[in-house]
């Protein structure tokens, strides 16, 4: 689907029209995350143990938007006498809804333009600006259906700002500048009983997620990146695409199709739901996208 600005919502123009003057361009929501930000994400480590975030990369059919396998790899081994060797090349698909990975300013744009109004047509910001930096911050884990007493976000219940101020209650601390948001929706028990996130194209009955009233809570926080399992919702009342419309407006950075529920598990028995986030995508000059495989230490 193509937008052009007369599609665009109202609220997301204004977000765009909101945005910082004068900010570096190449940050995005990045901007958010500096020294005091990290300090604190270091500051909720009590054990040491890491759980990775990132989904195996696998060539599951119907989850991209190229039509083409999400991941192929060839594996050569190689014998020389007594030495023997293994190579590989991988192709993946940096989007879509099998693989985890990062979007970069360069994903979504309006109108032939990226957030601060950068022509897309010449060269401009990538995934290599956050690569050079890195995410490294508190994560605050915000259980939605488990503050719905429900066990995932269905298609007809997009989440909202209720959802979110409710799960933020419950995870007994207040968000602070540069805090990422760990969005968890239930994804590992939704797909088993309703079958794999699909493209919208490929969605006509709809497709659970953040809508746009989710949307226009997380542009208000000042946040310097999310992590969710689901994305966007897609329904007949609901505009498609409604965070990542924040890519263009804030240069919001989205870790998409992450795996929380063993984070959701190992959290259950801390009154703090909070973690130290790590998010390290490859230096790319130029790509739109990474994949990634987020380590959350707590």
């Amino acid at each position: 689907m193509r937008f052009v600005l007369s599609e665009i919502p109202d609220w997301a123009v204004r977000v765009a029209q909101a945005a910082a003057p004068g900010a570096d361009h190449t940050l995005g929501s990045l901007r958010h995350l500096d020294s005091a930000a990290r300090m604190r994400g270091i500051a909720t480590v009590k054990t040491g143990e890491v759980i990775a975030l990132g989904r195996p990369l696998v060539a599951t059919a119907g989850q991209s938007h190229t039509g083409r396998p999400p991941f192929e790899i060839e594996v050569d081994v190689l014998d020389n006498n007594a030495l023997t060797v293994g190579t590989d090349r991988i192709m993946v698909d940096c989007h879509g809804l099998g693989v985890t990975h990062l979007d970069a300013i360069n994903h979504f744009g309006v109108d032939g333009r990226w957030y601060g109004d950068v022509d897309a047509r010449s060269a401009g910001p990538s995934v290599a600006d956050w690569a050079r930096r890195g995410i490294l911050t508190r994560g605050v884990f915000l259980d939605i259906p488990g503050s719905r007493g429900d066990d995932w976000v269905g298609i007809d219940q997009p989440v909202g700002g209720n959802d979110f101020e409710r799960a933020l209650a419950a995870s007994g601390t207040i968000l602070e500048p540069g805090d990422a948001l760990i969005v968890y929706m239930g994804r590992e028990r939704f797909e088993p009983s309703n079958g794999p996130l699909k493209p919208i194209s490929a969605s006509p009955e709809g497709r659970p997620g953040i809508g746009k009233d989710g949307a226009q809570w997380i542009a208000a926080q000042p946040v310097a990146a999310v992590l969710w399992d689901m994305l966007d919702a897609y329904a007949s009342d609901e505009e498609p695409f409604s965070v990542h419309l924040l890519i263009w407006a804030q240069g919001l950075a989205l870790i998409d199709n992450c795996d929380l529920g063993p984070i959701r598990a190992a959290l259950s028995g801390r009154s703090e739901k909070t973690a130290l986030v790590v998010v390290a995508p490859l230096n790319i000059p130029g790509a739109t996208g990474s994949v990634v495989n987020p380590l959350l230490v707590l």
